[in-house]
């Protein structure tokens, strides 16, 4: 989420992903409330020319879809499944070729699982892997993305702020739709890579003030499982390039996760708060403890 809140999620990228059935879902599972209206206002402002419109656009106005709206849902419902399914058939499989991206690195593991060898090992590939750059990060990201540009990057983040964006209200969506399937989830906050934070200029205070606010609006409504390593950016080997985790991120990732999926527990009773839907809190730049 952190390497959005600058800005809004990408219109195209919305449009490559949306798909008829998640529509039609949608139309046919909301039922009306602030969460649902909210979707929809985001929907069409991000997919302005989206199918059905005139239904999404009666849902962002609070208005009720009529048994004719409804039928017209179920119809194109059923279209969209049978579709999917003669396609299916066609999906390409295997994206991922298993000797070439799996097995030639199972063979550089332990034979005994232990994090200090796994540790040991991903160190001496990073140290490998960082070699052209001060910045600890991958030789190939800094070549391609960073090294032409140094000077012109240096300062360039000074003014970013990450505390105002409406993707504060599109994750109170999220969690809206994990309180009602009753998901028990982890949340993980990365860091931003602490060198590239000092010669970018993003400002490490006003980035702690993103954490937690972010932490707020998780917490005070009973969302308190959460890794945060927003503050280990500067150790070595822990970031890849800029804000992607490497190879001791995602060590101390697994660290985190493991035990959480080894022993899952129910969902607790969270008590969902609709003024992070409100533009006030997409805004809100202050105390988090003061924001009423």
């Amino acid at each position: 989420m952190l390497s959005h809140l600058s800005g809004s999620v990408k219109m195209a990228m919305i449009q490559q992903y949306f798909n008829g059935d998640q529509l039609t879902s949608f139309l046919k599972h909301q039922s009306g409330d602030q969460a649902s209206q909210y979707a929809a206002t985001r929907l069409l402002q991000q997919f302005p020319n989206v199918a059905m419109k005139d239904l999404v656009q009666k849902l962002a106005s609070k208005g009720e879809l009529s048994t004719a709206d409804n039928e017209m849902i179920e119809l194109l419902a059923r279209f969209n499944e049978r579709q999917a399914s003669f396609f299916g058939q066609f999906s390409v499989r295997g994206y991922v070729n298993y000797d070439k991206h799996v097995a030639k690195y199972l063979k550089i593991l332990p034979d005994q699982f232990s994090y200090q060898a796994i540790e040991d090992v991903v160190k001496a590939d990073a140290e490998k892997n960082t070699s052209n750059n001060e910045m600890g990060m991958e030789n190939y990201f800094y070549n391609e993305q960073i090294k032409k540009d140094l000077k012109k990057l240096k300062d360039s983040q000074k003014s970013f702020t990450y505390l105002k964006s409406p993707e504060y209200n599109d994750l109170q969506l999220v969690l809206t739709q994990f309180s009602k399937s009753k998901v028990n989830p982890i949340f993980i906050i990365p860091p931003v890579n602490k060198k590239w934070m000092d010669y970018a200029g993003l400002r490490e205070d006003m980035y702690q003030q993103t954490v937690q606010k972010i932490r707020y609006q998780l917490e005070s409504q009973g969302f308190t499982n959460i890794a945060d390593f927003s503050k280990d950016g500067g150790e070595p080997f822990f970031m890849k390039d800029t804000i992607h985790l490497g190879w001791l991120g995602w060590l101390a990732f697994d660290k985190a996760v493991d035990p959480f999926l080894s022993n899952p527990t129910p969902a607790p009773t969270y008590h969902l708060n609709e003024r992070f839907f409100s533009k006030d809190w997409a805004t809100y730049d202050g105390d988090v403890k003061e924001f009423q």
